[in-house]
C-alpha cells in the first residue's frame, strides 16, 4: 500500500515530475487510518491526488507522501426518494457521465469535457459554462487524515469560490459527495 520512491511523472497526465519519497494508494477507510499514523508519526508532507488531470509535479520531486485515492471504492448510487446521486471521490468524472445517461438522470452536463475524479470536481469546484458543482453540491463526507474522523460537510457550511473553496481543513480529504439529480423524462423519436 506504501511505496518508496515512486516517479510522479506516472501519476499525471502531463507526465512530468521527479520522484516522491513515499506513494499511498488506500483502498480503504482503514488504509487511510493507517497511513494517517505512518504520517504523522514520520513528520511528513502530505498530498492527496486523484487522476493527476489537475497537477504539474515539480521536477525536484516531493520529500513527503503522495496519497491517491484512485483505489478507493468507485460508487455511485442514486436515491430517488432524496433525488440525488451520492459518488465517490475515486468515481471518474466519465463514469458519473455514463451512470446519468443509462439511468435517464440530467443535471451533471456541466462536468462534459472536465477529465479527472469526482473528488478533484468537489475539492476544485469545477464546472463549464452550464454552471459549477458548488450548484448542485449538498453534502459532502471528509476523512481527516490528521485526526482520523470523518466528517458529513452540509451545503450551509460550504464556503465555494471560483475553482476553489475554503471550508475543508489541509488535512481533510473528500471521500463522497451528494449532489441532487432529477429524473429525465426519455421520449422516442419517431424516425
Amino acid at each position: 500500500m506504501i511505496k518508496e520512491n515512486v516517479c510522479l511523472a506516472s501519476l499525471n497526465y502531463y507526465k512530468i515530475g521527479g520522484t516522491a519519497r513515499y506513494l499511498a494508494q488506500p483502498s480503504s477507510l482503514e488504509d487511510l487510518n493507517y497511513i494517517s499514523q505512518f504520517t504523522f508519526q514520520n513528520q511528513l508532507p502530505f498530498l492527496f491526488l486523484g487522476a493527476g488531470s489537475n497537477i504539474l509535479f515539480d521536477d525536484q520531486g516531493f520529500n513527503g507522501i503522495v496519497i491517491q485515492t484512485l483505489n478507493l471504492s468507485r460508487t455511485i448510487q442514486y436515491q430517488p426518494e432524496l433525488e440525488c446521486l451520492e459518488v465517490t471521490c475515486s468515481t471518474k468524472v466519465i463514469e458519473a457521465l455514463r451512470f446519468c445517461m443509462s439511468h435517464g438522470l440530467e443535471g451533471l452536463e456541466l462536468l462534459v469535457g472536465i477529465p479527472g475524479s469526482m473528488g478533484g470536481v468537489f475539492f476544485m469546484n469545477a464546472g463549464t459554462h452550464l454552471g459549477e458543482i458548488k450548484d448542485i453540491l449538498f453534502e459532502l463526507t471528509t476523512f481527516d487524515l490528521k485526526t482520523g474522523a470523518t466528517r458529513n460537510i452540509a451545503k450551509t457550511q460550504m464556503d465555494f469560490a471560483y475553482r476553489s473553496q475554503r471550508f475543508l481543513k489541509p488535512s481533510e480529504l473528500i471521500v463522497s459527495g451528494k449532489v441532487k439529480r432529477a429524473p429525465v423524462f426519455v421520449r422516442k423519436l419517431g424516425l
